[in-house]
Order: C-alpha cells, then structure tokens, then sequence
C-alpha cells in the first residue's frame, strides 16, 4: 500500500570503448530512512544496450546474431520519417522461455538502427516490459526516451515498479569510422563482380567499409572490427565506471521539480511524499523526545547566600 519515489536529473559521459562516467545533478526520493541511509539505490536501465546479443546478462536480443535460431519476426509495416523508412516487425519467442522478449521493434532500414521497440518477457517473479524511443544526433540514431514497467511477485511479496527517464540533451563526438554506409553488392546480381570483392583481403577493416562490398564480406569486416573493438576494451580497461553526485543534490526545492519533471506525478506519487514528510516530521520529534529523555538525571545542589 505504499508508493515510493525516486527523481533524478543526472549527467553521463560516455567515452568509447567502455569509460563510464555519471554524475548526479539533482535527486530526491521518499525512501524509508533505513533505505536513504544506506544509499538510494542507483538504476543503470539507461546504459542497456540491445545491440549487444544479451541484455541484462541472459535475455536474448531481439536484433542479437543469433535472433533467427530463437524468435520468428513478421512484418507490419512501414511509415517515412524525414525521407527514411521504417519498418515495424513483430518479434515472437520460438519457445516458452524466460530467457526470450516479445513484442514489436521498429528498425530503420538500410542501416538497421532500431527506432523503437517495445517488448516484454515474463520470468518465476514477474512481468517485465521494456520501451525505448530513440532520435536522430548527428547521424546517430540515440535514446531519447525509456519506459520500464514490472509487476514483481515472490516469497508472498508483491509490488510494482515503474522506471521512467527523458534524455533531453546529447553533446556528441562521432567517430566518422562508424558512420560509414557501405554500397552492398547483390552476389545473386553481380555474381563476376561480387567475385572478384570477395577474393580482395581486408587490410583495414574500417577502410572496407567505405567501398563497394559484398554481403558476405561484410559480415567478414563486422567480425574483423568486432575483434578490434574487444581488443581496445581488454588492453585499456574491461570496466571504468565513476558515479558522483553533487553536494547541492538534494537541495533543490519543489518548484525547481515541477519545472523539471518530464512527466507528472501520479495521484499515487504526491500521496507518496506526503506520507513520507509526515512521517519524518513524526520521526523527528520521536527523535527529539528520546534525545530529551537519554538525558542524564541528577538533582542539583543549590546554595545561596544573602
């Protein structure tokens, strides 16, 4: 019967391979105080990243090398969008697995970004759905908007648990490397031509990627730049994370979060707060009463003199 609240405003600089840095700006929560005490927790559901073949250590991408093997797609259509297509596909698990989504993810075709998706899986304590927007930045299709529901149940504990975030400026520094959109040869067209593409050896596999290929081939070059990629990450560093937060965090006031806030508060939500200020407001005359009683206890020897 109780609603709790986190509310954030955070800075994060992503520096490539694998450097992580987030600062929290501004935070503010109704957490119990034996929660608030140890550390509001700290949700990284931003930094999933479904280009990678598993999500969350052991869900299976939709868009992962091995998708075929265990879901079966539909196309649903297609919309234009600043002179670039769209296409919806519907994503169904093969089996009856915790380890698998279900949904819909739209892709942007030709270059295979995902521009939304919305999709759910279901495991022994619950039913996760998962939703992300993402917008054009200088060529790069990015998160602009996430929306995490759950409804968790275990141990004869049940709750909700809604996580919801707007990504409202991105400052980017594009590697022109990974922007390249490679002319792809049809084998089955030009077969003489694909030929002769195939039998030349990828010296650099970056460089490959701004001239005529094959499909064959490419898939060569992504497993080439793949190695690399991993490469940089084990001699630099497997993981550099930082998470700091502002001194002036938690001071900021009501009217700075009605500004800020991307979406309303739920009936339920202000109800949270001010529940929770009553309660500290009764915890800390608690306070102040058993401060007053730990007191020691003495009667004073008074003299006066006339």
């Amino acid at each position: 019967g109780s609603t709790y609240v986190l509310e954030g405003i955070n800075q994060i600089t992503y520096t490539n391979p694998n450097k992580i840095e987030e600062k929290v700006l501004s935070n503010r929560n109704n957490l119990p105080s034996v929660i608030k005490n140890s550390g509001a927790p700290n949700l990284r559901i931003t930094q999933t990243n479904f280009y990678q073949p598993k999500v969350w250590f052991s869900l299976i991408s939709p868009i992962s090398p091995s998708a075929f093997s265990f879901y079966t797609f539909a196309y649903l259509g297609s919309f234009q969008l600043n002179g670039q297509t769209v296409s919806k596909i519907q994503v169904r698990p093969k089996s009856a697995s915790s380890d698998l989504f279900e949904g819909t993810l739209s892709i942007v075709e030709d270059t295979w970004s995902i521009y939304s998706f919305s999709l759910a899986f279901r495991n022994s304590q619950g039913y996760y759905t998962f939703q992300q927007q993402n917008a054009l930045f200088q060529g790069v299709w990015m998160p602009i908007n996430y929306d995490v529901n759950v409804n968790f149940e275990a141990m004869g504990f049940g709750a909700t648990f809604r996580y919801i975030t707007q990504v409202k400026e991105y400052s980017i520094k594009v590697n022109p490397a990974y922007v390249v959109k490679p002319t792809i040869i049809e084998e089955r067209l030009h077969k003489d031509w694909a030929k002769e593409i195939n039998k030349e050896k990828i010296s650099t596999p970056k460089l490959a990627l701004s001239s005529d290929i094959t499909r064959k081939k490419l898939k060569k070059v992504l497993k080439e730049l793949d190695k690399e990629e991993k490469k940089e990450v084990k001699e630099e560093f497997s993981s550099d994370y930082t998470f700091t937060v502002d001194s002036t965090a938690s001071t900021k006031k009501e009217e700075f979060w009605a500004s800020e806030r991307q979406v309303p508060l739920t009936e339920a939500e202000v109800k949270g707060y001010k529940e929770a200020d009553s309660l500290y407001v009764q915890d800390d005359k608690k306070r102040l009463k058993d401060s007053v009683n730990a007191l020691p206890c003495s009667s004073p020897n008074i003299s006066t003199t006339s």
